[in-house]
């Protein structure tokens, strides 16, 4: 017996080899009035595949579930078997140009997902790579959120710059040469602190190096340290270098002295190349160096060096240590 058509009184339907068909208009289930070639309006859910008696359930179908009280969209189901494709696109030419998935809700995949072309919402992952058209793009995780990158460098490539912040505050403005950090307080770079009982690590600051290339006698860039800029009748920032002497006890934090030690080299003020045979240069035609002042009761209470220079503000002249003692060196 075969199929028993329904609309028999309707031209439109033909039934032929058991199958029932309509040539043409629309055809509407749930719904009065379709829309569409074919248009299902199922309240209660709908659901399509093969049925697999044994493990009862369908082992290839697809699902949308309304009766829960929540809304859903689409559920689709793959087989139960390793070869069973879950979820499969093809256009019949072997290439699929276009696939994306729009709505006002966010998209969600669980496991793995591996497509050569997925659009969601303007974002394109394309291959290896995940290409934003339009709009910007926002990764949020509910706990932490890791970039990992096997034996490969993470390179961060923008036209403009790159913020790092903390509670939507940049911390962090990396521009063109340019790196700036900010914790809207007096800020400050430290390195992580160690273990117990571990040396506190160095830090080291360096001018870039021309080491790569086949040219030579080609200068390394300059190590600039600067206080901030004031305005109007503010001061400039000064540069302070400070270090930490030695503790009786390991388990008190040393307090900051303000002391510096330059291990080797030459230093110049007033010339961008001091002499080559002096620790110390001064070049200036409009200003001078002025040694410490002190009275003979602070003199005395110095322990002496020989080679120590002071003004003597008690008698008004230099003084120098020399063999021992401290010896007046203007006679007038």
């Amino acid at each position: 017996m075969g199929i028993v058509n329904p609309f028999a009184n309707d031209e439109d339907w033909t039934e032929s080899g058991g199958n029932v068909y309509r040539e043409s208009g629309k055809v509407g289930i749930g719904t009065a009035a379709p829309g569409h070639t074919l248009q299902v309006d199922a309240g209660s859910g709908f659901e399509a595949g093969q049925f697999n008696g044994a493990q009862n359930q369908y082992t290839a179908s697809f699902r949308a579930d309304t009766t829960t009280g929540q809304s859903y969209g689409p559920y689709i189901r793959g087989g139960s078997n390793s070869s069973d494709k879950a979820f499969v696109i093809d256009n019949g030419l072997g290439t699929l140009n276009y696939f994306t998935i729009l709505g006002d809700g966010a998209a969600t995949f669980t496991g793995n997902l591996d497509a050569e072309s997925l659009t969601v919402d303007n974002i394109t992952i394309d291959a290896d790579d995940i290409i934003l058209s339009t709009g910007s793009m926002n990764l949020q995780a509910q706990t932490a959120m890791y970039i990992i990158s096997v034996d490969q460098s993470i390179v961060l490539d923008t036209k403009s710059k790159v913020f790092i912040k903390k509670s939507g505050t940049t911390e962090f403005d990396i521009g063109a040469g340019v790196f700036e950090f900010s914790n809207n307080q007096n800020s400050s770079l430290v390195l992580e602190e160690t273990a117990h009982n571990v040396v506190g690590k160095d830090l080291t600051l360096s001018g870039g190096s021309t080491t790569a290339g086949t040219t030579d006698n080609i200068a390394g860039g300059d190590v600039i340290i600067s206080g901030g800029q004031g305005k109007g009748t503010g001061n400039g920032g000064a540069i302070y270098l400070k270090t930490a002497p030695a503790s009786t006890s390991g388990s008190t934090l040393n307090s900051l002295a303000s002391a510096m030690t330059i291990k080797e080299g030459r230093v110049g003020i007033g010339t961008e190349v001091p002499n080559s045979g002096a620790l110390l240069e001064l070049s200036s035609t409009t200003q001078a160096l002025i040694l410490p002042r002190m009275n003979t009761t602070n003199r005395d209470a110095i322990a002496g060096e020989n080679g120590m220079l002071i003004y003597n503000t008690s008698t008004n002249k230099l003084n120098a240590f020399c063999n021992g003692s401290w010896e007046q060196v203007t006679s007038a």
